[in-house]
């Protein structure tokens, strides 16, 4: 699918259940956001909202909750030197910051767990990643994982389970829930890539595919 030359797309996601359709974080007029809602069968956009500025620093996230309803995404600040998380109702374009969410300036892969809550991974500047499920009602903050190196790579499952790779182990690990409430790291031994190949921060290297 292509997009007129103005339209320049830096973030995609999906909803289960809606094969059609797609949801584009896209900038415009160089520093300006937009949401598109596309078709991707007949490659015309049903919808388009302002987004507001390009955040201070290259951090294009998108999720979108499974109803369709509400989008996370990545705005500036005013008069701040970094960006905060804001949600966008999809039925009129109106944005919001989400509380509690301030301290948070470098936030990668968001995914919506469900119509409510949203994991994500705080790549901060102290080199620690905590892993967060954040409640974009209530504002509510949970930590499965808290001092752990750099990730940059994570994948929530239907489970409640977590896949990520750990920038000091470069292999792919496993977060599987305990009855407790805590959670068990399983290390399957996976390596991401060769040890000593050069690779690209935040580029992704493992995929977990759902069945």
């Amino acid at each position: 699918m292509t997009f007129p030359k103005y339209y320049s797309v830096k973030a995609l996601d999906t909803t289960p259940d809606d094969n059609d359709t797609g949801y584009l974080l896209a900038t415009t007029s160089g520093a300006q956001q937009t949401t598109l809602r596309v078709n991707m069968k007949t490659t015309s956009v049903m919808a388009s909202f302002p987004a507001g500025q390009l955040p201070s620093r290259d951090y294009h996230q998108l999720a979108v909750t499974p109803d369709r309803k509400r989008a996370i995404y990545m705005r500036p600040v005013a008069n701040l030197g970094g960006s905060n998380m804001s949600k966008m109702d999809l039925s009129n374009g109106k944005i919001r910051e989400l509380p509690s969410m301030s301290g948070y300036k470098s936030p990668k892969n968001p995914q919506a767990i469900n119509d409510h809550q949203i994991v994500l991974v705080d790549n901060n500047e102290n080199n620690v990643a905590p892993i967060v499920i954040y409640d974009i009602d209530s504002g509510q903050r949970s930590f499965p994982e808290w001092d752990v190196k750099y990730i940059p790579e994570t994948q929530y499952d239907a489970t409640q389970t977590f896949f990520l790779m750990r920038d000091s182990k470069n292999s792919v690990e496993q977060l599987a829930p305990q009855e407790n409430g805590t959670y068990k790291n399983i290390d399957y031994g996976f390596k991401a890539f060769t040890e000593g190949t050069k690779w690209q921060p935040l580029a992704a290297p493992f995929v977990f595919v759902r069945r």
